[in-house]
């Protein structure tokens, strides 16, 4: 139901669009090769057809991205025979991350952080090797920076702390067995402050470990 505030097709997305599309794919495009070019902020229709028909879309990002893309296929108007596969790839072809089904439907849904910018691939399928006149979709593709701030090197010490402010998002990598980041912060007396690492859930090896120091370089808590 468009305009209504809900996520009717439990796919993460809220009052997306299910009908018209910005381009239509153009075959052939079942390789990275013959990719179509997908912009961010706009969707394109197509159909896997024949039967195990891969179609695949190029997407540039700057580093530190996080991306959306959505394959609405089933819960479009009239539906469609589609079980879509979603696969994304980097720009050598290798597979970075894939879904089959999202929030309980048939159609396919990612949403990563690219830390490395350039050029992705998105590839859609039949998640049966199907295919036909009636397994039409529409990919959707959004971007939104990941971070409010991205470490600058060398900030292995409290002298050379990167400063944040509460709320914001900070992003760095862990390069070395020795490498800490540091990032500095002002509070007020009394303030409750929560800290979230996240790592793993953007796909990195990282095992994260954040400590916790005052002003005066006393340890006040570790995870």
């Amino acid at each position: 139901v468009p305009g209504n505030g809900v996520d009717d097709d439990c796919d993460g997305a809220v009052d997306e669009a299910t009908t018209g599309c910005d381009a239509n794919e153009v075959e052939p495009n079942g390789s990275i090769a013959l990719a179509d070019t997908l912009l961010s902020g706009t969707s394109i229709c197509g159909v896997v057809s024949p039967t195990a028909d891969e179609d695949t879309f190029r997407f540039t990002v700057a580093p530190w991205t996080a991306v959306t893309l959505d394959v609405d296929a089933v819960t479009g108007p009239g539906g469609s025979d589609l079980d879509s596969w979603l696969i994304l790839m980097n720009g050598s072809g290798t597979v970075l991350d894939e879904n089959d089904d999202a929030g309980g439907s048939l159609d396919s849904l990612l949403e990563v952080i690219l830390v490395g910018g350039g050029t992705y691939y998105a590839e859609v399928s039949d998640a049966d090797y199907l295919g036909g006149a009636s397994f039409d979709y529409s990919l959707a593709l959004s971007t939104a920076p990941a971070c409010d701030e991205v470490e600058l090197e060398p900030n292995g010490s409290a002298s050379f702390a990167d400063p944040i402010l509460l709320g914001d998002v900070a992003c760095g990598q862990v390069s070395g067995s020795f490498d800490n980041d540091w990032f500095s912060f002002s509070v007020t007396a009394g303030q409750t402050v929560t800290f979230d690492l996240d790592a793993l859930d953007i796909g990195s090896a990282l095992g994260a470990q954040i400590k916790i120091y005052n002003g005066a370089g006393a340890l006040l808590a570790d995870d």
